[in-house]
């Protein structure tokens, strides 16, 4: 099954990407990453996630935000 930017929805608990101005393969990539944070952290919430795990998870969760803000936001464009 193909992924296509009209089928993302909003993860909760995530930034919505469609706030920001990312290209398709970018978009996919960051959605895939939303995606597997996500169960990542049900997993945590069901104990299958080891705390040192979880640390890393962290790190790695800030490098995606990091990436993400990386994108300048719809909002900011027309500011301009």
């Amino acid at each position: 099954m193909k992924v296509s930017i009209k089928d993302y929805k909003p993860i909760q608990g995530f930034y919505d990407l469609r706030e920001f101005k990312i290209g398709k393969r970018d978009f996919l990539k960051l959605w895939k990453v939303q995606k597997f944070l996500c169960k990542k952290q049900k997993q945590r919430q069901e104990g299958f996630i080891s705390n040192l795990e979880w640390e890393k998870l962290k790190e790695f969760s800030a490098k995606y935000q990091a990436v993400l803000f990386s994108f300048e936001t719809k909002e900011q464009l027309y500011l301009f």
